[in-house]
């Protein structure tokens, strides 16, 4: 019996870190590309429409949000990882 609660262990810990790493890059794909990328481009196009100076902010803020949306890839990604391993290091 303490065999197969041991087998069974190395498998959830195993399934959990893959599980993890995935979760991690997925929505690390989802910050970056939807939320960041597409995001920014429509909030430019927006402050653009409407124009003013009150708009001058959301172009920069949408500039921004282009320029730097591999940080919302990489820092889910990175914990992803970190997580996922510690998982996959317990499983063997």
């Amino acid at each position: 019996m303490k065999h197969f609660l041991n087998d069974f262990k190395e498998k959830i810990c195993a399934l959990l870190g893959w599980l993890t790493i995935v979760g991690g890059i997925l929505s690390g794909l989802w910050i970056c590309c939807y939320t960041m990328f597409y995001g920014g481009i429509v909030q430019i196009i927006t402050g653009i429409q409407y124009g003013g100076d009150a708009m001058a902010f959301a172009i920069a803020a949408g500039i921004c949000k282009i320029l730097f949306c591999e940080l919302g890839l990489a820092i889910p990604m990175i914990l992803g990882f970190a997580i996922g391993c510690f998982f996959l290091d317990q499983s063997y």
